[in-house]
């Protein structure tokens, strides 16, 4: 119960309420090697490029010219093997363990070891360990001479992203198509006009992907198309989609899906390329290929610990599974003192694609407090241009959703400063910079964006309301109260 009560928590953002139990050999190892371990797995050491082989040649050694591992790879490998050994019978630490280990296997080009790893796991869908399972035990299999355990790890992941997609929200799986050279697996949204064709070559263990969807508001019935494949991401004539539109029959999908995967058309031409679809170590991203595999879990270090995530595993979250980015997003607002202005970039991305507008834009709002001292002391080329950056791109989506109501905008603006204001500043600051200087820029920063300020700047005044209100609708944009506010502002954030 100990490591599912500290995974929910961390999950959660919940912190430990239950006395752990009686200590372990397997509880003890976990304490000391587990974060030890992982940060292995974060040094950049990645000694190979797999390779990938229509036949692997039998009875000739893996060819990649790989050195000797050093003291302290091999001293690595035996202690994550030993980790493994020790926690063999522990519920919920023998999968984990055993995945940490192929995967610092691979990062050392062992993959035979990596496989035996991975022998006999099983990760049932809804796990949060299930796509990195998969990616793994791909990966594992790849570039080695055993051909059955390649095609075995090929129809394995195939069969569990179409378990996914077809139970994913909103997506409709179509039938499987067999062609000579491919299977291809189809699947469309037809509430967001979106549909994915996923091809699994015959002759490569790693597939690729066309991902279609309407062009926008001035043509939302034609397609746009993206090829996905082994380190590649290219776009696709326009031409060739013809006449296919977003609302087209399943049929007309299907024979589109057959001309773009056919052994003569473009996919076949780029995968033979090996300038554009060489098989090196992109080859792994399965979860930037395939849609159903968006994201796989990454090991942060305190899985087993419950203790709070630092900086560096926030990072790590924020790069990794839906559940974890969802997990550091909740960190991160409730504890903003803990991190650098930039890690709230992400949080307000995310919560753009949720919906949540009312809330990105008020977090929003907050960096651009916390990110003027930055810019202002920092580097130019580092604070000041992400700064600059993520103001040109985010900015006007933001304010553009905002600025229909200037009222409720201004409202929102003096929350966030309200709030900033309060909350525990960052204790980092640019190097060079004297505590006095940093202390003098943030409450510059503060006066920039005070409720006085804001006043004088954007006044509750009728003309001035009046004036933006008709400048916003000559560029376009709407006016009047807020829409598609997602879910409302926390209570704590006042």
């Amino acid at each position: 119960m100990l490591v599912s009560t500290m995974m929910s928590m961390l999950l959660s953002g919940a912190s430990p309420t239950e006395p752990a139990p009686a200590s372990s050999p397997c509880t003890a190892a976990l304490a000391t090697e587990w974060p030890a371990l992982v940060a292995e797995l974060r040094q950049p050491w990645r000694l190979i490029s797999l390779s990938e082989f229509d036949v692997p040649p039998a009875g000739t050694p893996f060819e990649d010219g790989l050195g000797p591992l050093s003291e302290r790879q091999q001293d690595s490998l035996a202690r994550a093997l030993s980790l493994r050994t020790i926690c063999a019978t522990a519920s919920e630490a023998a999968t984990p363990t055993r995945l940490l280990d192929a995967e610092l296997s691979l990062a050392l080009g062992e993959l035979a070891r990596a496989s035996t790893a991975l022998d006999g796991v099983t990760v049932p869908i809804g796990s949060s360990y299930f796509t990195l399972f998969q990616v793994l035990k791909l990966r594992a299999a790849v570039g080695g001479k055993n051909v059955a355990r390649s095609s075995a790890a090929r129809a394995e992941a195939m069969a569990a992203h179409d378990a996914v997609m077809r139970t994913a929200p909103g997506w409709v799986a179509l039938p499987r198509i067999v062609l000579k050279g491919t299977t291809i697996d189809m699947y469309r949204a037809p509430a967001s006009r979106q549909a994915e064709l996923i091809a699994w070559p015959v002759k490569s263990t790693f597939p690729n992907r066309v991902s279609l969807t309407g062009l926008g508001d001035d043509e939302p019935d034609r397609l746009d198309a993206r090829i996905f494949g082994c380190g590649v991401s290219n776009g696709v004539d326009r031409d060739f989609l013809e006449p296919v539109r977003t609302d087209s029959s399943d049929s007309a999908l299907i024979t589109l899906a057959t001309g773009i995967f056919s052994d003569q058309t473009m996919i076949s031409q780029l995968a033979e390329d090996e300038d554009t679809f060489g098989f090196g170590d992109d080859c792994t991203a399965l979860d930037q290929v395939l849609p159903g595999f968006a994201g796989s879990y990454s090991f942060v270090g305190n899985e087993f610990s419950g203790m709070s995530p630092n900086e560096a595993q926030l990072e790590i979250m924020q790069r990794g599974s839906v559940a974890q980015r969802a997990a550091a997003r909740r960190f991160i607002v409730a504890h903003p003192g803990d991190v650098h202005p930039s890690a709230l970039i992400q949080v307000i991305s995310e919560l753009v694609a949720l919906g949540d507008f009312e809330r990105a834009a008020f977090w929003y709002y907050v960096w651009q407090i916390r990110s003027e001292p930055w810019a202002r002391l920092g580097s130019r080329d580092g604070d000041a241009a992400l700064r600059g950056a993520i103001r040109a791109t985010l900015g006007p989506a933001i304010n553009g959703w905002a600025g229909s109501d200037m009222i409720a905008m201004t409202n929102l603006m003096k929350q966030a400063s309200t709030f900033e204001a309060r909350a525990p500043v960052y204790s980092g600051r640019p190097a060079g910079v004297s505590a006095a200087a940093w202390a003098a820029a943030i409450a510059r920063s503060r006066a920039d964006h005070s409720a006085r300020t804001l006043d004088r700047a954007m006044p509750n005044d009728p003309k001035f309301i009046d004036d933006a209100d008709k400048a916003r609708r000559q560029n376009g944009l709407s006016v009047g109260p807020w829409k598609n506010r997602g879910q409302p502002l926390d209570p704590s954030w006042r």
